[in-house]
Order: structure tokens, then sequence, then C-alpha cells
């Protein structure tokens, strides 16, 4: 984790303007590392799959498609999650997913045992399981590593929001 610039800000912008894409703190969350027990799950389901698609296909693209399924399904267990938090919002990426949310589009933020949830809805709804961004923090959220993520994204989604 690297924290370089001491002040938060978030400027206010307008569309098209140029954005200023100053890295905050960059980070990674494996969770396959953290959960060992569950690969043996993983390794298990993906077999399965491979094995269901070459018969059902009667052809060896079968057993790879189907392995490809399960793996993208679980890519953000299997694949390492590395974080970028920036003056301008949050990513994600994993796998061949990167997902994306800028501070202005932040209306809630849900704290849950591992990290934070940014919603993009200003009250609870059934769609905050679907929309927004789960923002795993760092050695847990009670480490220092955590809690001081934990700060930066909560002053930058407070100073976004006075700014609507």
């Amino acid at each position: 984790m690297s924290s370089d610039q001491k002040s938060i800000t978030t400027p206010d912008l307008q569309p098209g303007e140029a954005v200023d894409h100053t890295v905050l703190a960059e980070w990674s969350v494996h969770l396959l590392r953290d959960q060992p027990s569950k690969v043996l799950w993983v390794a298990v389901a993906t077999a399965v799959a491979g094995l269901f698609g070459a018969l059902s296909l009667q052809q060896w693209i079968g057993a790879v498609l189907g392995c490809v399924f399960i793996l993208m399904s679980v890519a953000e267990f299997v694949f390492p999650i590395r974080y970028r938090l920036t003056s301008s919002g949050v990513s994600c990426r994993y796998g061949v997913a990167y997902l994306a949310m800028e501070w202005r589009e932040v209306r809630r933020v849900i704290q849950i045992p591992d990290g934070l949830r940014l919603s993009p809805f200003a009250k609870p709804t059934r769609l905050d399981g679907f929309r927004g961004l789960l923002v795993r923090l760092p050695g847990g959220a009670r480490s220092n590593e955590g809690e001081h993520i934990r700060s930066l994204i909560l002053a930058h989604v407070e100073s976004a929001s006075c700014g609507r």
C-alpha cells in the first residue's frame, strides 16, 4: 500500500473536463490465499463442469467451455483483486473484470465485516447487492492499513457529497 498524498480533496468536475487521477493507495486482496480450504471445492466444480461439458457436446471443446465458465464465475475468488484509490474514484480489477466508481456517484457507504460497499443509492434497496462496488480492505477491516483506506474513502465520499 502506498499513500503519497496527505490532503484529501475531490475536484468538482463538469462532464468532459479532465479528471485528476492522483493515486492515493493501491493494494490487492487474494481470497484464494485467505481461504485455502475452499480450493478443493473450486477444483471439484471445475472438473465436474468440464466433464459435463465434454459429455454433453461429445467434444473436447465442451470440457474447455465448462471449465472456463466455472473459472469466470469464481474469478473474484481465484484471481487476486487489485484495488486503486485515486482522487477521482476507486477501481478494482480481477481476471478480465474491471470495475470503477467515481466519488460523485457514491451516495451511501455500507460497512461490512471485511470492507466497504459503495452504493449509488441514497437509501437501502434490494439492488444494493448488484450495484456499486465492494471494496475489501487490506489485512482485514481492523488493521491499520484497512483503517487508513477506510478513512480515505469516507473522506472522499463526504467531500464529494458536499458538492451536490
